[in-house]
């Protein structure tokens, strides 16, 4: 379920520079976009909004809709919380209690409904990870948006949804550049140039993901460390499952 825990989020990682040759050819329009979204993005020191994210998977024909609220704070290490209450499926609504938490070491996945709680190590000790790269997960969310990551990984166009529409760029990843996603989607409010869609998708595997940000707070002073909590639990009725990268296992040894 790792791949599933990583989702949420993208962008947050530093890059090298790209070669010239790749950004040669880029669209000044979508340049200039791309800049103001970035300055913008490191105005962002926390978030907080309602979630909604669908999973598609074409080749077995299911698709899987989450309600819920996501909690970001701004690294490093970049912080999320999303805790989904909602869950659609054959369009029938059922509760749920699960919640994804990631500090910058570990990935949690709490399902409070079966009590199971499962961590994964990512970095060694005194290190973070940096497992958020756009691409690398179902879809990300590009709340730290580095252009010239965005340009070394990927061929981006502007889309001409109108002017009345959120700005919507479409980023094609370049023919050296392996990752799961075949296509990512961004969406972002021409106002605010915060996000308020990200879509990806794999075509061999005819399998896409969608997430929404509503109702989206920027910059409240209320988040607390608490909201990003990997801690074991102390109650001895739940599940616990750890897993350890095999860098970590090494580091350890």
């Amino acid at each position: 379920m790792l791949k599933l825990c990583v989702m949420l989020m993208g962008l947050f990682a530093c890059a090298q520079s790209p070669p010239e040759s790749q950004t040669a050819a880029v669209d000044p329009v979508v340049e200039q976009w791309l800049t103001k979204i970035e300055a913008r993005a490191q105005e962002v020191k926390t978030l907080r909004a309602r979630l909604n994210y669908t999973r598609e998977q074409g080749l077995l024909g299911d698709m899987q809709r989450r309600f819920g609220q996501l909690i970001y704070q701004a690294g490093p290490p970049a912080r999320f919380c999303a805790r989904f209450d909602q869950i659609v499926v054959d369009d029938a609504v059922h509760g749920m209690d699960k919640t994804y938490t990631f500090d910058g070491r570990y990935m949690v996945e709490r399902d409070g409904g079966e009590k199971i709680f499962s961590r994964w190590d990512l970095a060694k000790e005194g290190e973070t990870a940096d497992l958020l790269t756009l691409g690398e997960g179902p879809f990300a969310l590009p709340l730290n948006m580095n252009k010239s990551q965005v340009l070394s990984r990927f061929e981006v166009a502007l889309a001409d949804d109108g002017e009345d529409q959120p700005l919507h760029l479409v980023l094609t990843p370049r023919q050296d550049v392996e990752m799961d996603a075949s296509k990512v989607e961004l969406w972002f409010d021409r106002d605010t140039l915060l996000p308020v869609r990200a879509r990806t998708e794999n075509e061999d595997r005819e399998d896409a993901s969608d997430v929404k940000l509503r109702e989206v707070e920027l910059n409240p002073d209320d988040i607390a460390d608490e909201a990003f909590n990997t801690d074991l639990p102390d109650d001895a009725s739940w599940q616990v499952n750890e897993y350890r990268t095999q860098e970590t296992q090494e580091a350890q040894q």
